[in-house]
């Protein structure tokens, strides 16, 4: 019989899982409660996400009612493709 799978202890010392289950079996109930707080870190991480999906929602709205695309946004976006190229073939 196999009892020492999940015991605690070192080389030759350990304490079989029977006599360990043993230890940590109670009636009483539990005491006191759990509670967990976030850091500041977390809180941000939420608010920048609600941020980018509004921000996501508006573009959507705006490729939807096809106003996303102006001439300022590509005359943009193609000056940053020329200006990318420009640097890969220096």
């Amino acid at each position: 019989m196999v009892d020492h799978i999940g015991g605690v202890g070192g080389a030759g010392g350990s304490i079989p899982a029977r006599k360990l289950k043993n230890v940590y079996q109670t009636n009483q109930p539990a005491q006191g409660t759990d509670s967990v707080e976030l850091s500041s870190g977390v809180r941000n991480v939420s608010s920048v996400e609600a941020a980018r999906m509004e921000k996501l929602e508006a573009i959507r709205k705006a490729v939807a009612d096809g106003t996303y695309l102006t001439d300022e946004k590509l005359g943009a976006a193609l000056d940053k493709a020329i200006d990318s190229v420009a640097k890969e073939t220096r």
